[in-house]
């Protein structure tokens, strides 16, 4: 048993120190694909921050895209101002259950 013992915690200490080792390399890789993505308009990488969960929000005159979400997951809604949106599940759907989210807004594309 005390073998066994040694051995996972041997296995766990080269695990860690990979993931020390590698977890910033992987991360700035995710960036660049996200800026990626967000450039070829296929994830909204420039919607600026309009409320957060439960709070209420003005759309000015004109098209926008309303996101709702959090860590990369988004309900998106096209819509016409000028109107007072809630940012929450009620209005957009809840695309994480039990995550705090918030609410981004851009002119429609």
């Amino acid at each position: 048993m005390v073998e066994y013992a040694i051995i996972i915690a041997l296995i766990a200490i080269i695990v860690i120190s990979v993931l020390q080792l590698m977890g910033p390399k992987v991360g700035n890789t995710f960036s660049a694909i996200n800026n990626s993505l967000a450039e070829m308009g296929i994830i909204g990488g420039d919607f600026v921050h309009a409320a957060n969960e439960g709070e209420t929000f003005s759309i000015p005159a004109g098209a926008y895209e309303v996101q709702y979400g959090a860590n990369g997951v988004y309900y998106t809604q096209h819509v016409t101002g000028p109107l007072t949106m809630t940012c929450s599940a009620a209005t957009f759907g809840d695309p994480l259950p039990g995550v705090p989210k918030s609410c981004g807004i851009r002119p429609a594309p």
